[in-house]
């Protein structure tokens, strides 16, 4: 029987709500997909599925949104 990944459990009761900064909720949004990859369980993943779909939701209304400039600097790529 498969168990699911101890970094999962603690992914159950990360906060996040409406006034959680979008690159946060991508980050969760990540951290969610990873965990469900290793999870085979199904209440647990269902649990993931349920946070990643919340998270989702959060995150889609500030997708179109300019980004905020105190936050500019973390995304630009020097290649």
């Amino acid at each position: 029987m498969a168990t699911t990944p101890t970094h999962a459990h603690s992914l159950f009761t990360l906060p996040f709500n409406h006034t959680t900064d979008f690159t946060e909720l991508a980050d969760n949004c990540e951290r969610f997909t990873d965990a469900l990859v290793d999870c085979e369980e199904p209440a647990p993943k269902m649990a993931l599925y349920g946070r990643l779909y919340a998270c989702l939701n959060l995150l889609q209304p500030a997708l179109l949104d300019p980004v905020p400039d105190a936050l500019k600097a973390s995304l630009i790529a020097i290649g």
